[in-house]
């Protein structure tokens, strides 16, 4: 569960597909393009759920059929999705995404205060202003903010 370092986060240049199309994957896009060295290749929902064919003027992918375009050994997921009872259905997209055989990114601001010797699961945010002592272990699929 606690797999992944900082410094191993770094070496891993696949571009990331954003789970989502609402203000939570966009916050998401924006942290990326903006405070981290990650390439967003795009984002993914559910086929229901799309209206249009791109968000954030990047491609949007139906959930359901994700490796026809992103296949898993070249692209990470990274699910942002929050918030009382979407908590579950986040979840449940990580499980689904996980047994199709793709790994996840984290994002961990520079604005936030973190150890460097941070271990953490996957499918971790830590946003801005986020306060982790040392010896915190976070586990996977968890978002993080502050206040």
């Amino acid at each position: 569960m606690f797999e992944h370092s900082l410094q191993a986060e770094s070496n891993d240049d696949r571009p990331v597909v954003i789970f989502g199309n609402q203000l939570s994957a966009s916050l998401a896009w924006y942290c990326l393009l903006n405070d981290s060295t990650y390439k967003v290749a795009g984002f993914t929902v559910d086929a229901a759920y799309i209206a249009s064919a791109q968000f954030e003027g990047l491609p949007l992918m139906p959930f359901e059929a994700l490796e026809e375009n992103y296949p898993p050994g070249d692209y990470r997921l990274l699910i942002p999705m929050g918030y009382q009872q979407i908590n579950g259905v986040r979840r449940a997209r990580y499980e689904q995404a996980r047994q199709r055989g793709y790994t996840f990114a984290n994002y961990v601001s520079s604005r936030a205060s973190v150890w460097p010797d941070l271990t953490i699961g996957d499918n971790v945010l830590i946003y801005e202003h986020a306060i982790i002592q040392p010896f915190a272990r976070i586990g996977n699929n968890c978002i993080i903010r502050s206040g």
